[in-house]
Parts: C-alpha cells; sequence; structure tokens
C-alpha cells in the first residue's frame, strides 16, 4: 500500500515552464530542425540528441532517480540507463529573439492549468478529440495534438496525436504515441516514445494518464490513448505533474496549407485530484497572433470541459 507519510514534492521555478514551452523559438531553432542528416530528431520538445530519445517496449516503464533515467523491463531487468548530471545552481537563461516568417515553430496555441494544492494532487486527466483531415500540402512538417502533465521544472507527460515526421517515426499521415520527456540540469532533453500507431482522419481519440500508484519518493503514472493498447506507457516520476494542457505545436511549418483547416474541439475534458474531487478549473489561454492560430476555451472546468483549437482557413 501507498505511504501517507510522504514528503511534498519540491514545485522547483516555474518559469521554466514557459521556458519549455517556447525555448524551440530561439533563433538557432531552424538550423537545428533543417539539418536532416544531422545526429537529431524531433520530439514534442523540439529537437533532441538520437542518442538521448528512445524507444519504450510495451510492459517495459521509465523510471527517473536522482542519479539516472531507467527503462525497466517487464522483468524487472534494466533495458536502458542513462546517467543525470548532478544537480547544480544555475539561472534560467533568456529567450532568443528571432524574426518570424512562417508559422513559428513550437507551442503555437495552448490552455494552461495550474494544482496550486501542496496537499491533494492530479491523479488523472483526460481529452477526447478526432483526429482533423489532413493538410493539404505536405513538406516534411511536423503537428502534435496532445493534452499533457508536466511537473514545475524538467518534464512532461503526453499521449500525442502526430502528422508528420518524429523520432517515433510517422510521415504523410496522422500517427498517436505516448511520451515522456525530461530536460536534465545540464539543459539536455530527453525523450521516451511507445510505438508509433496510424490513425486516419475522422478517428476519435481519448488520450488519458492516470496515476496508478505512489510511494514514499514517486508518484507512478500510466499515460495511453484509450483502446489502443500498444500507445501504453508507464513512468516512476519523484516530481508531482502540476500542470495540465491542452496544445498544438508545430515545426516546419511554411503556411495554412500545412495545417488542417476549421476545428479540432478538444472536448470530455475531465481532471481529478487525488481525493477523487473535480477542482475549480480556470484555463490561462496562450495564443501566437502571428500565426493566426488560436485556442479558445469554450467551457471551463474539470468535469466534462471544452477547449478548441482553431485553425487559419
Amino acid at each position: 500500500m501507498p505511504s501517507n507519510s510522504r514528503k511534498p514534492i519540491s514545485r522547483g521555478n516555474p518559469a521554466l515552464f514557459e521556458r519549455r514551452a517556447r525555448a524551440v523559438r530561439s533563433a538557432n531553432t531552424e538550423a537545428r530542425l533543417s539539418d536532416s542528416d544531422s545526429e537529431t530528431s524531433l520530439s514534442p520538445i523540439g529537437s533532441v540528441a538520437k542518442s538521448n530519445a528512445h524507444f519504450v517496449p510495451r510492459d517495459a516503464r521509465v523510471h527517473v532517480t536522482q542519479d539516472a533515467i531507467e527503462i525497466i523491463g517487464a522483468d524487472g531487468d534494466v533495458i536502458h540507463s542513462t546517467p543525470l548530471p548532478k544537480a547544480v545552481d544555475t539561472q534560467t537563461p533568456a529567450l532568443a529573439s528571432t524574426t518570424v516568417s512562417a508559422t513559428i515553430d513550437g507551442w503555437n496555441a495552448y490552455t494552461k492549468w495550474e494544482n496550486d494544492s501542496d496537499v491533494d494532487p492530479i491523479s488523472h486527466f483526460r481529452t477526447t478529440w478526432d483526429v482533423p483531415a489532413d493538410p493539404t500540402n505536405y513538406d516534411s512538417q511536423t503537428l502534435f495534438i496532445f493534452n499533457s502533465l508536466e511537473p514545475a521544472t524538467t518534464g512532461i507527460l503526453q499521449p500525442v496525436l502526430q502528422y508528420g515526421p518524429s523520432a517515433a517515426g510517422g510521415g504523410q499521415y496522422w500517427s498517436i504515441a505516448s511520451w515522456y520527456l525530461y530536460t536534465d540540469t545540464s539543459d539536455v532533453d530527453h525523450a521516451y516514445y511507445t510505438t508509433l500507431i496510424e490513425v486516419s482522419s475522422g478517428d476519435p481519440l481519448t488520450g488519458i494518464m492516470n496515476m496508478i500508484d505512489a510511494d514514499d519518493t514517486h508518484d507512478y503514472w500510466k499515460c495511453s490513448f484509450d483502446s489502443y493498447s500498444d500507445s501504453s506507457l508507464k513512468i516512476g516520476t519523484a516530481q508531482e505533474l502540476i500542470y495540465a494542457t491542452e496544445t498544438l505545436e508545430t515545426y516546419n511549418s511554411t503556411g495554412e496549407s500545412d495545417l488542417p483547416t476549421g476545428t479540432t474541439n478538444m472536448e470530455d475534458i475531465y481532471l481529478k485530484l487525488k481525493t477523487g474531487g473535480y477542482p475549480t478549473l480556470t484555463w490561462e489561454v496562450y495564443n501566437d497572433a502571428a500565426d493566426s492560430i488560436s485556442i479558445n476555451v469554450v467551457k471551463d472546468g474539470s468535469n466534462g470541459g471544452e477547449v478548441d483549437i482553431v485553425y487559419p482557413s
């Protein structure tokens, strides 16, 4: 049984959430993402070193300690281990400015809510949406649509709908996978993902994140798409997941024809706390006017809410 004596988890520096959402907009992003034969690949955290992007087999799990990020197989054996640098005191770097000539890479439109309770953590978050129609143009752009949970500083758990390529695969079609992304104390990004599953326009999707257990040091989560068992990703983290988001993220999009048209309705939003209650949830909205992409709150709340992603055409 989980212990009730667990110490509160530090929330760290909330400014790092904003850096994660916008860091890929720095001046060197275009150069990093356009180098197709480099040693990097794309993820929902931006460009990551290929050596730091890892497939997680079915029934395995990702476990984060102070010293390493491990992939642990169903038999308990460690499949892969990435050592982590020791924590150091650093200042959050300022974002570089960049000239916008097309759709900006990164989080184009999103909503965010913070659970400010120190005693009642988030334990369940789900959202339902339909796979949009394909963009009319394909030039290797990548689109990510997801709901997500994040700690204050260094990670993100997310069931992701993807169009285009990423470290998990993909191309000129829609696909789904679950991802866990982690930024270490040296500001190096690590990506962990499940099998990429092709889906079709009009398919209904429900992205779900459940806290399935907890002990004195870690929370244990399962992230998946409902009815897609190969999308299941389990993680163990010492950080409380305090932020919930609904997000559209794009890379290498050169215009409106690289995007779907109309609206993606992120609906049937349910978020529960560990005690079983539904908190008062009012979304903060973040839009980029330069992109002509917006996200609108149709209904606030943690029990059947809705936000809509609105494309330029």
